[in-house]
This record gives C-alpha cells, structure tokens and sequence, in this order.
C-alpha cells in the first residue's frame, strides 16, 4: 500500500494510540483515585457490593467506560490495516457524548475525547478505499 493510496492512515493510527492510551490511563487513575469505594467493593465480597453507595457507582460506572475506549482504538487500528473507512457516525457519536460529558463535567478527562473523535471523523470523510486492495485485504 503506497502512501499517495490512503492519506489518513497516520491519523487512525493517532486516533487509535490515543483511545488506547485513554483507555489505559482511566484504569489506571480509576484504581488510584477510587481506591477507598474498591476497597471496600473487595471487603464487602464484590458481589452486589455497589449500590446504594454512590462513590462506589461512580468507581464502578468509570472502569466500566475504560474497555469501550480501548476497544475503540483498537477498531481504528483494525480499520487502518484492513483499509476501511470508519462510519462517519461513530465521530460524531463520540464527538457529542464527549463535548457533553465536558459541559456537563468541566474539570474532567472528557475534553481529552473530543480531538480523536474529530479525527475519527475526518478520517471518515477522506479516506478512500480502493475496491480491488478491500477484496484482497479480505
């Protein structure tokens, strides 16, 4: 695959490291930053340890985000090698549940999603797929 076939691989590719990367450091912060309702989420035997305590919801709503971030990075990476181009919806989705999230939530990691989804999609937007490179890819 030549460079002049597909002009927007860079930019899944740096969409893809930063979801995973986002993915990666909201476990890493949630385990820090949570770490009491964990705590006592494994003191109280984990099952049905949540509810009705409200930091122990917030600990849990916030991991259960992370894999879906990640996910998310690796399809961009999945798109890139298999030259297909993302739907453009899946931007735009995130594009508004981020910039909601950030209005609603100022000071907090939401602004850290607003540029890859933009670049999800422009990458929906520009990128070509040659048919006879998508039937071999296959």
């Amino acid at each position: 695959m030549s460079i002049m076939q597909n002009k927007t691989i860079p930019l899944l590719r740096v969409t893809g490291y930063w979801l995973i990367a986002i993915g990666i450091i909201h476990i890493i912060g949630n385990i820090v930053y949570y770490f009491e309702p964990w705590s006592d989420i494994v003191r109280n035997g984990v099952f049905n340890a949540v509810d009705p305590h409200f930091d122990r919801g917030a600990a849990f709503w916030m991991l259960m985000l992370s894999p879906f971030v990640f996910t998310l990075g690796q399809f961009c990476f999945w798109a890139e090698e298999h030259n297909v181009r993302l739907p453009g919806f899946m931007g735009w989705n995130l594009l508004i549940t981020s910039a909601f999230g950030a209005f609603m939530m100022p000071i907090s990691g939401f602004w850290l999603l607003i540029p890859p989804s933009i670049f999800m999609i422009v990458a929906s937007q520009s990128r070509e797929v040659k048919s006879s490179q998508a039937i071999e890819d296959l």
